[in-house]
């Protein structure tokens, strides 16, 4: 008995992931992606959509600028800190993260400061935690979550994707 309410539950936590993902998952996307290869590295071009730059806080009211984080390019993280599937794929990301040296942050939405606390403490990572609002996750057009998107030094977005390997395979080849 116990298995076949485990497995129902498995199978329904499956659909409703399968249901959101397809209803927030855009049709059309106002940029494509065209990979080109070169002779020795593929590259990806962007329609030239421009990050809009934010001022956004942390838990501990620090504030930061995309300008103050950008560095030579950065990964936001845009989650819903109260979300398990945001929380699964930050951890997956966070594990495909280690090793390449990239600057990233985690963008939450207008979550309380106790889940932004548990995200920072569950993961003990060293990364900046911002708390954005729903003015700045309709500025970068999130449609669904989580999204990684991918912005470089002259604050181009490169590359926006609800999957954490797809975001470490495009690192790899593109910028690493």
């Amino acid at each position: 008995m116990f298995s076949f309410i485990l497995i129902s539950l498995t199978l329904l936590s499956i659909i409703m992931f399968i249901i959101c993902f397809v209803m927030l998952y855009p049709k059309k996307t106002k940029e494509k992606m065209i990979q080109k290869e070169d002779s020795h590295e593929n590259t990806f071009e962007n329609s030239l959509i421009m990050a809009p730059n934010f001022k956004l806080p942390t838990i501990n009211q620090k504030s930061y600028t995309l300008t103050d984080i950008l560095d030579n390019g950065i990964t936001l993280a845009f989650i819903d800190s109260q979300c398990g599937y945001c929380e699964s794929y930050l951890e997956e990301f966070l594990i495909e993260m280690k090793g390449l040296n990239q600057n990233f942050a985690v963008i939450c939405g207008e979550s309380d400061k106790n889940q932004l606390n548990k995200i920072i403490d569950l993961y003990n990572e060293n990364f900046i935690v911002l708390q954005g609002n729903a003015e700045l996750f309709e500025k970068f057009e999130i449609s669904f979550l989580p999204s990684f998107i991918y912005i470089d030094k002259n604050r181009k977005i490169l590359l926006r994707t609800p999957i954490p390997l797809q975001m470490k395979t495009f690192l790899t080849r593109s910028i690493v």
